[in-house]
């Protein structure tokens, strides 16, 4: 198990960490420019219990997030929270958040 998986204290509690975002990237669009009426997404290159991987986010929940890269999501009291990369803070997730962690989990 990788190291940011082990659990860890903020203030006081333990976190159960179930990723790591390693890196967060906006999309790039290149010399082709955004596409016109679809979709754009970004990508996280994320640790969690099915290895490392990397899944996709769209541009708006991605620009709406607080995802940053070196930042865990994890447990506390059964509520998934984001943790800041020097693990001195956490926040609960937001709905859109949580909704893309659902999505890769389920995938």
């Amino acid at each position: 198990m990788r190291k940011e998986l082990e659990p860890f204290g903020v203030e006081g509690r333990e976190i159960q960490p179930v990723g790591y975002l390693i890196r967060v990237d906006e999309p790039e669009f290149g010399c082709e420019g955004r596409p016109d009426g679809q979709p754009v997404y970004g990508t996280v290159l994320l640790c969690d219990a099915q290895g490392e991987r990397t899944v996709p986010i769209e541009e708006t929940v991605l620009m709406r997030s607080r995802l940053d890269d070196k930042m865990t999501i994890g447990l506390l009291d059964g509520t998934l929270v984001l943790v800041s990369r020097t693990r001195t803070t956490y926040v609960p997730l937001s709905e859109e958040e949580q909704q893309w962690w659902d999505q890769q989990q389920s995938k």
